[in-house]
């Protein structure tokens, strides 16, 4: 059966409370022309999941690529009650 180490690896973290935070790029070009860049996933290991920590980690992270959220760059999260 493929794919069950994956499953239960899953199951793991999950259980021992590890989150996880991925990042991605998005760049619209004038002619529309959408390109997306992952840069990974990362644990995510700050003190809580408020808008401030989740910015701060995306802060380090893009840092690490000498890339920086701006006025007109955008963070964007899913709308689970802990963020």
């Amino acid at each position: 059966m493929r794919g069950v180490g994956f499953q239960n690896l899953v199951k793991i973290l999950v259980e021992v409370g590890i989150s996880y935070c991925g990042v991605a790029l998005r760049y619209a070009t004038d002619d529309f022309q959408l390109f997306t860049f992952t840069l990974g996933c990362f644990p995510y290991n700050a003190a809580s999941h408020s808008a401030q920590h989740l910015r701060e980690f995306v802060n380090k992270v893009l840092a690490e690529y000498k890339l920086v959220l701006g006025t007109t760059k955008f963070a964007v999260t899913d709308n689970e009650a802990k963020y």
